[in-house]
């Protein structure tokens, strides 16, 4: 073999690898939609109208937010501990248990 026939035969296999990785990838994400469309789909009804707003803004202005929202209400709804809908209000609370805590900063005087 001349060494442009190993050449392109080594481009040819990374191509092929290449190719096989992004189907893979586009695989995985179409399961993670499919699951987080199913996880949507349970929880939607414990969630009022207004509430079910607030979710979708929130998963427009930060997914990765939503989803871990998303899964803690549906962990609630496994274990039985939600059974009405949850109002706005309600829903807005339970957001601020995923907020990071905010450092204070204090300017101390010499």
């Amino acid at each position: 073999m001349s060494p442009d026939d190993i050449r392109k035969k080594k481009i040819a296999e990374l191509q092929e690898r290449a190719l096989r990785e992004q189907a893979q990838a586009e695989q995985e994400e179409v399961q993670l939609q499919q699951q987080i469309h199913q996880l949507e789909q349970a929880v939607r009804p414990y969630l009022s109208k207004d509430a079910l707003i607030r979710y979708h803004t929130l998963k427009t202005a930060h997914p990765e937010k939503a989803i871990k929202v998303l899964v803690s209400l549906f962990q609630l709804i496994q274990q039985g501990s939600l059974r009405e809908s949850i109002t706005d209000m309600q829903f807005r609370d339970f957001l601020y248990q995923f907020d990071s805590p905010k450092r204070k900063s204090s300017i101390k005087r010499v």
